[in-house]
This record gives C-alpha cells, structure tokens and sequence, in this order.
C-alpha cells in the first residue's frame, strides 16, 4: 500500500499535530510573557499562594500520592516503551535564518498590541 500526500493516516495526523504546534506556540508564549505576569500583579501574594495551595492538593487527589511527577515518569516509560522517547529524532531542522525571521514577526506583533488589566475585589 501506498501513502500518498495527505491520503495516509499519518500524514493527516502529521499534519494535524504540525498546525497544532503552530497554534500552539505563540499562545504558550503570551501566556508566559503576558498573561501569567499580568495575574501574579492582580492577585495578592497570599492569594496566589492559596492558589498554589489548592492546585497541588488537586493535583494529588486526580495523579495520586507522587502527583505530577509520578504521571511524568509513567508517561516516559510508556514512550520508551514505544521507542518514541527521544524527541530528537523527530525534530525538524529550521535554518538559523527562518528561526530569524519568525522570531522578528512575533516581536513586531506583540510590539503593536497593548495588553491592560484591572484589579478588583469584591
């Protein structure tokens, strides 16, 4: 059987998790530059570490007594198990000049937007 471009299953998932990835990167990186910085000044330090506080306990009630970290190695030896652990060898090479230049495009965007938040109590 032959897999011709975009007729194979894996080509379509391929391409799928590619776009997803695409999406996924410039929403990830304003929320670590913008979003997550902008609600650590809304929120009082008390707040955030009853926050903190509340997620962990969470977290432990859904993943178990190792919480986190427990799934993380369970997830790691499920992927060496597949033989899929290693990330790099499905790494796509960019050229330096590319990485340039998507890197220029997203500073000129986020450059021209202005991101306001107010703080209120009730």
């Amino acid at each position: 059987m032959h897999c011709f471009q975009l007729e194979c299953p894996g080509q379509k998932l391929r391409s799928a998790c590619g776009w997803y990835v695409r999406m996924y990167r410039p929403h990830e990186a304003r929320e670590d530059t913008v979003l997550f910085p902008a609600f650590r000044s809304v929120v009082t330090p008390q707040e955030y570490s009853s926050l903190g506080e509340e997620f962990e306990e969470k977290e432990h009630q859904l993943f178990g007594e190792e919480g986190f970290s427990g799934i993380v190695e369970q997830t790691a030896a499920i992927e060496r198990a597949l033989g899929i652990y290693e990330l790099n060898q499905f790494k796509q090479r960019v050229p330096p000049a590319e990485i340039r230049l998507i890197d220029q495009r997203i500073r000129l965007y986020s450059a021209k937007k202005v991101y306001t938040f107010e703080r209120s109590f009730p």
